[in-house]
């Protein structure tokens, strides 16, 4: 049977809760990740953030005709589209935007259902938990690639 230890990432890169949404999108920008999951100062799961996650609050702040080349350039201009001074989300944490609402699996859980949650809750990452700490993750490309290379799931 296919484990989630067998196809996860174990260099995972994670944020702080204090971290700012401008120092997120960098982040996430430069290396070239959708999300990731927020530690505390203890490296203790305590949510996940993704584009997404940015996207609607930054719509939900300055309007949703939002315009933009990259969400680095969305999160460090100084203004919003229309030049009107303003609150972005630049100046918000990501401990105010994180989804605190968590799936996630162990080393021994089964593919399959690492699979079911990423259906079920309409995740495309699931954290991999050692004593409430992130040790892996597994993402929905991983899982493509597993079925890619012909990796049997049972």
């Amino acid at each position: 049977m296919l484990l989630a230890k067998d196809i996860m990432k174990v260099n995972v890169t994670t944020v702080d809760k204090s971290a700012s949404l401008r120092e997120l999108s960098k982040l996430l920008t430069e290396k070239s990740l959708t999300g990731v999951p927020v530690t505390d100062k203890d490296k203790r799961l305590i949510g996940m953030i993704s584009v997404r996650d940015l996207i609607r609050e930054e719509a939900r702040v300055l309007g949703s005709n939002l315009e933009y080349q990259d969400i680095y350039e969305l999160f460090s201009r100084d203004a919003d589209p229309d030049g009107a001074s303003g609150v972005s989300t630049k100046h918000l944490w990501v401990e105010e935007v994180m989804s605190r609402d968590l799936h996630t699996a162990t080393e021994l859980t089964p593919v399959r259902d690492v699979c079911k949650i990423m259906y079920s809750f309409n995740v495309h990452r699931v954290p991999i938990l050692r004593d409430g700490k992130v040790v892996g993750i597994v993402t929905a490309m991983d899982v493509f690639k597993a079925v890619a290379e012909g990796r049997r799931f049972d």
